[in-house]
Formats: structure tokens, C-alpha cells, sequence
């Protein structure tokens, strides 16, 4: 590892140590989301990273994009897209050709894009939520060591999971 390597990890796990006391300072699912999906944009530097949360009846709903919430939440039905799949089979997917996939077929996603990682956000093997990144890139394909690396950050992000997984349940639990 170069000196520039080092200094780029290092700034990453002060951001990383940053956007956990954001997220574990407030209680919102649309912040959650937000937050978390600019901060996988930013390191990636891919084209979208799209934030869904995953409802108890096993639909999912796009509510962040790039860092942003969305002010008309997007809803895909149960099973629908990469999202509603991962959320399903409760581990990570990826298409490096999302056009001839059927799997990634019915998602949200613009034309342009060619591949798509989604991972799960889990707590005690429930899935709360997926986070999807897009890329415009011809020449990207997605591996397991994308998977490995945004695994290694959700593990640093734990308390805040939790802590969101908490205020889910209680907030759907009022329903």
C-alpha cells in the first residue's frame, strides 16, 4: 500500500466514523437511507446508489438516491427487481449485464445503466433495507470483492443497523 493509499483510508474511516454518529443521532429511515447511499456514491464513484427499505410484507421501497431522499418514495412489490430479490434470497446480487437478466429485469433503473450490485442491509438475519449500485460503465463488472468491501462497511456501521432496525420495528409495530 502507497502513501496515497494510506491517506485515502484513513480519511475514509473518518468519514465512515462521521456518517455513524450522523446516523446514530437520528431516528428517520429516509436520513438513514440518504445518508448511507451518498456516502457508497461518493467512495464509488459510480453512476447511482439507490437506497430501499424493505417492508414487513416483503415489498421494498426506493426512498434515497444518491445521497438524497426521494419526496415520492418509489414501491416495488414483493420479489420485484434486484432489491425485492436480494430482500427475498438474503444475500448480495449481481448483474454485469442488467439489459439480458431476468432476475434485474422489473427494477427501477434507467436505460443507460449496465450493472448493478445490491446488497442487503441485515440485523439478526432480517433484511431492513438494500442498497443498489448502478453503473454506467460498459467495462464495470461488479465481483465478490465489491461485495466483500461494502460488507467490511456495514459491519463499521452496526450500531446504527441496529439502532434503525430498532426504530423500524417499533414505528411498524404502530401501524
Amino acid at each position: 500500500m502507497c502513501k496515497g493509499d494510506l491517506m485515502k483510508t484513513a480519511s475514509i474511516h473518518n468519514e465512515l466514523a462521521t456518517l455513524s454518529t450522523t446516523l446514530l443521532s437520528n431516528l428517520d429511515e429516509v436520513v438513514f437511507f440518504s445518508k448511507l447511499s451518498g456516502f457508497i456514491q461518493e467512495i464509488s464513484g459510480e453512476h447511482k446508489v439507490l437506497g430501499f427499505e424493505v417492508l414487513n410484507d416483503g415489498s421494498t421501497l426506493l426512498i434515497a438516491e444518491n445521497g438524497k431522499g426521494l419526496s415520492t418514495p418509489k414501491s416495488l412489490q414483493k420479489g420485484q427487481g434486484l432489491s425485492g430479490y436480494v430482500a427475498r434470497m438474503k444475500r448480495a446480487y449481481y448483474s454485469n449485464s442488467v439489459k439480458r437478466d431476468p432476475i434485474a429485469s422489473n427494477g427501477l433503473r434507467e436505460d443507460c445503466i449496465e450493472a448493478e450490485l445490491c446488497l442487503p442491509i441485515m440485523v439478526e438475519g432480517s433484511v431492513i433495507g438494500t442498497i443498489n449500485i448502478q453503473s454506467t460503465k460498459k467495462d464495470r463488472n461488479f465481483n465478490d470483492s465489491d461485495i466483500a468491501s461494502l460488507n467490511d462497511l456495514l459491519n463499521e456501521l452496526h450500531s446504527p443497523i441496529r439502532n434503525i432496525h430498532l426504530y423500524l420495528m417499533a414505528k411498524h409495530l404502530n401501524k
